[in-house]
């Protein structure tokens, strides 16, 4: 008699609202992960933090009750990465071995049943010539086992200095500007599986913003030129005051 084979848990939803101010970056994550089996399941949950941010909020849910998760340093972080991927339980948490992380034990999750984390850090993006990013590592659930039914990132940005150009390389957003101080960007899809950490730039400043980002992919022989991103910003106000110039007329 064999014994039935046992899903993987999924995640339904996973919902992200990051508020910058001033380069001031504060990150609330929401999921809730979904049992699949007929019987109840435990799962271990690990969330890496990037680096020199500050895990503000962590709660697991559970019957309605919070439960408190735990910090993890970057070096105790570094030995569960390395024992989960020599388990070859998630490749993917490789690529975060060195920064902090956080951790909890979700148990039980009844069959056909859901729990949900929330978690918030908090973060200080650095600015190169007046150009921030920001990333979010929402490339962990490439491997998850379905489709998610809902994903989201929505970001509020609010500076003390005109926001010029605002750019994501790596998926597709919706950008509304509210005056020069303050941009929001969205980003929504339905049943996918996010494969990429979700990146923005901008830049602050008042005069004219110019960027140049060239990339080659080091995993790609075939990819020898790489491409490259310029972002150009105007000035956000212009003289109204008419420039005066020479019209010639050839007539022939």
């Amino acid at each position: 008699m064999s014994l039935p084979s046992v899903a993987q848990l999924a995640i339904k939803y996973h919902h992200v609202e990051v508020t910058i101010e001033d380069q001031l970056a504060v990150t609330h994550v929401d999921q809730v992960f979904y049992n699949p089996n007929d019987w109840q399941i435990e799962g271990t949950y690990i969330f890496p933090i990037p680096m020199g941010a500050t895990v503000t909020e962590f709660v697991l849910w559970m019957d309605n009750e919070p439960v408190k998760g735990k910090v993890l340093e970057a070096d105790e972080a570094r030995q569960i990465y390395e024992d989960i991927v020599r388990d070859m339980r998630d490749p993917a948490l490789l690529e975060y071995v060195g920064q902090g992380a956080v951790q909890a034990t979700i148990f039980p999750i009844p069959p056909r049943g859901e729990r949900r984390i929330e978690l918030e850090y908090s973060q200080v993006l650095t600015a190169e010539n007046g150009l921030v990013r920001y990333v979010y590592p929402l490339n962990t659930e490439k491997y998850s086992v379905w489709p998610l039914e809902s994903v989201s990132v929505s970001v509020d940005i609010e500076s003390s200095q005109s926001i010029r150009a605002v750019y994501s390389p790596t998926h597709p957003v919706d950008i509304s500007k509210d005056g020069n101080y303050r941009v929001s960007v969205g980003y929504e899809e339905s049943n996918v599986t996010p494969d990429t950490d979700f990146g923005l730039y901008y830049s602050i400043g008042e005069s004219e913003a110019f960027h140049l980002l060239s990339y080659r992919d080091p995993d790609d022989p075939d990819d020898r030129d790489g491409f490259f991103l310029l972002m150009l910003a105007p000035k956000p106000e212009v003289s109204s005051k008419p420039l005066a110039k020479d019209v010639i007329l050839v007539l022939d």
